[in-house]
């Protein structure tokens, strides 16, 4: 089939759910084209620096096709380019797969002339852990994104129900939040066409290797019996790391063999507290601090840990998880579907954390590494299984046949 991608942003660099989905698509054979704008996300400007330029390129190694829209305005993660209709509609796409409608831009495509001819799905992430309050001028921020869009972004959310063939989730919490929306006439048709699912990894670039393990953890002079916590996300404030840290000072002290390995830290005045803060622990050894990585080494690095913990929900967890990392997460609604307590990870309560990753630790330092290896490997499957986004494509447009002729 042909499938159109729409979305405000696509950055490869980084590897955020749609630029995934362009790969999975692309892996189970169908011709994927996506439609973006020029226009990189506050979210990755610490990565890609400047935008990108306009026009139509092809993905050397998975074949799809990325066309670029200038932008006419860009406001936070809000951006609009004209065109976009007219670029899709000459596609003529068997399915149209909208991501971030919120985002403004693919808000034309709601539209009785693209349904014609298409089957329309568009995904949905909202969760109340994304609202941006760790300072004031984020809390300010982010209130006037609230008055300035919740207005557009519930009339959005209800042309979604009338045009949409299929409205995906990626959480738990997204389907109260959406309800938040709609009107109670809108309820029946929600219902039919809403598919609660979730964010996943690209298996391509997460797997586990037990030699990759090795070879990191002799690059990092970690001991075979040492227990490595790692988390990757950008190292930002209100991220909860510096309770992370301190914790594992203290777990330390306690006599346990841990260590803790930080990845994604950015050229800011942050970063430079959060490593005083590390090199004020009494062991500044235990920790290990590097700045944003591409995908393979990151995956070496998830290899070569023991467990991963989280305080905030990432798509980085997902990744995590594809190569059998066992997670440590708090309990809460945006990543409650994620781990089977005991199984592939374990929650914490408010206040629980130390308790939880001593615990963690504890079972693991009794563990040969052989063993650890091993259950890196079951692991790793059954994340897959649920998991991976080859899984999730396929899902996501299973038994929507063509509208074209």
């Amino acid at each position: 089939m042909k499938l159109a991608i729409v979305t405000g942003h696509f950055s490869p660099e980084v590897g955020y759910q749609e630029v995934c989905l362009a790969r999975a698509y692309a892996r189970l054979g169908h011709e994927v084209h996506v439609f973006t704008s020029t226009a990189v996300s506050p979210n990755t400007r610490g990565v890609v620096k400047q935008d990108y330029a306009p026009g139509t390129a092809r993905d050397e190694r998975y074949g799809y096709r990325v066309t670029r829209l200038p932008y006419r305005l860009s406001f936070g993660v809000n951006v609009v380019s004209p065109g976009l209709r007219a670029a899709v509609l000459a596609f003529r796409p068997d399915i149209t797969i909208i991501i971030g409608l919120a985002k403004l831009f693919p808000a034309a495509l709601l539209c009785d002339e693209l349904r014609l001819h298409s089957r329309l799905i568009a995904l949905f992430g909202d969760a109340r852990e994304y609202a941006q309050r760790g300072s004031l001028a984020a809390r300010v921020r982010t209130f006037l994104q609230q008055l300035l869009f919740i207005a557009m972004k519930r009339r959005l959310y209800r042309r979604a129900v009338r045009f949409c063939d299929r409205l995906v989730l990626n959480h738990a919490e997204t389907l109260d939040l959406y309800l938040e929306q709609l009107r109670p006439r809108d309820r029946a048709r929600f219902d039919e066409i809403v598919l609660p699912l979730t964010l996943g990894f690209d298996p391509d670039e997460f797997f586990f290797d037990t030699k990759d393990r090795d070879a990191t953890r002799t690059k990092f002079r970690i001991a075979p019996q040492d227990v490595v916590l790692v988390t990757a996300t950008r190292v930002m404030r209100g991220k909860g790391l510096e309770g992370i840290i301190t914790r594992v000072s203290a777990l330390a002290r306690a006599g346990l063999p841990i260590r803790y390995l930080i990845v994604g830290f950015l050229e800011d005045a942050y970063a430079g507290e959060l490593r005083a803060l590390i090199a004020a622990q009494p062991d500044p050894g235990r920790f290990i601090g590097l700045p944003f990585q591409d995908h393979e080494a990151i995956r070496r690095i998830y290899c070569a840990g023991d467990v991963g913990i989280w305080i905030k929900a990432a798509i980085s967890i997902q990744e995590a998880m594809g190569t059998g990392l066992p997670v440590v997460l708090e309990d809460k609604p945006v990543v409650r579907h994620l781990v089977r307590d005991g199984e592939n990870g374990w929650f914490f309560r408010p206040g629980g954390l130390e308790v939880r990753i001593g615990d963690a630790a504890g079972a693991l330092v009794a563990m040969p590494p052989e063993q650890r290896s091993a259950a890196r490997i079951t692991r790793a499957e059954s994340n897959r299984q649920m998991l991976s986004y080859d899984m999730i494509a396929a899902r996501i447009v299973a038994g929507l046949a063509s509208r074209q002729v």
